[in-house]
């Protein structure tokens, strides 16, 4: 059946559309696996810079835990007030290696570790002094100390170098949180248009089917009228063979019930005529 112009049948036409698809779902299948590599790597990066943020925050509550706990013992003079100053002692510097390995991929935050490192050793030299000071019953040397603001102000160098990283991690959780969405959005994309071509490959397979069979079913056959052959795909063939080649039927020699019924009343018939003649 060819009812297109330029001798294109419906047939390859379907099968043109089946090459297009398929070759749009091997395009999009690729940009898809690339999407989910991207969607994967965003929210990855997101999750660490969350937990960048985190640990600054938890270094930085831990640094003003000590330096409570150290004021506290001065006041009292009671030792349970160090317990916060040694568990942060004890902790701190494994923080700020976790910080390092976390701040890697970032030379700035590099340089600011290290300055956050040297500040902090500062900061607990000064605690550690006057704590010793004042465990050696020398109240007013540890007060002095204390008073003398150096303490303080390297707090606040401590406090002012948290922020600054801070600043910076949040910037980039922006930037890694918009690339997230923007991953998020397109991976959703790209799965519906795959849906949909999935959708539009299977249609086009049935239709390959459907149309063969429908141009089968249409196609003219030549019946010879002296030998009654019918040609097929260039031979002569016999009805059985046809319909064997042709529609896969099953062609069975023996008589059907009916027919049988059918000769034997026939025969009957056929006995009682002639007995009938006869007398």
């Amino acid at each position: 059946m060819k009812f297109l112009p330029h001798n294109l049948s419906a047939r390859h036409l379907v099968i043109l559309g089946m090459t297009v698809t398929t070759l749009l779902l091997l395009l999009v299948g690729g940009l898809q696996w690339k999407s989910g590599n991207d969607f994967r790597t965003s929210r990855e990066w997101t999750v660490h810079t969350r937990t960048v943020l985190l640990d600054l925050e938890s270094l930085l509550t831990c640094m003003l835990n000590a330096e409570t706990g150290q004021r506290g013992y001065l006041l009292t003079h009671k030792d349970n007030y160090l317990e916060p100053y040694h568990q942060s002692l004890a902790s701190i510097y494994d923080q700020i290696q976790t910080l390092r390995q976390l701040t890697s991929d970032n030379p700035n935050e590099k340089i600011d570790l290290d300055r956050l490192e040297v500040l902090i050793k500062a900061k607990f030299g000064e605690m550690a002094q006057a704590i010793s000071l004042e465990q050696a019953d020398n109240h007013t040397g540890a007060l002095q100390i204390v008073d003398r603001g150096y303490g303080k102000s390297t707090m606040d160098e401590i406090r002012s170098t948290v922020r600054t990283m801070q600043e910076s991690e949040t910037k980039l959780l922006q930037l890694r949180d918009e690339a997230y969405q923007r991953n998020s959005q397109i991976n959703s994309e790209l799965s519906v248009l795959l849906t949909v071509l999935g959708l539009g490959f299977t249609i086009a397979i049935v239709s390959f089917f459907l149309l063969r069979r429908f141009e089968q079913m249409h196609e003219m056959i030549t019946i010879c009228a002296w030998s009654k052959l019918i040609e097929f795909e260039g031979e002569w063939l016999t009805v059985e063979e046809y319909l064997t080649r042709r529609l896969h039927t099953r062609i069975t020699h023996g008589i059907s019930h009916a027919e049988s019924v059918k000769m034997l009343k026939l025969l009957e018939y056929e006995k009682l005529r002639k007995a009938a003649e006869a007398a």
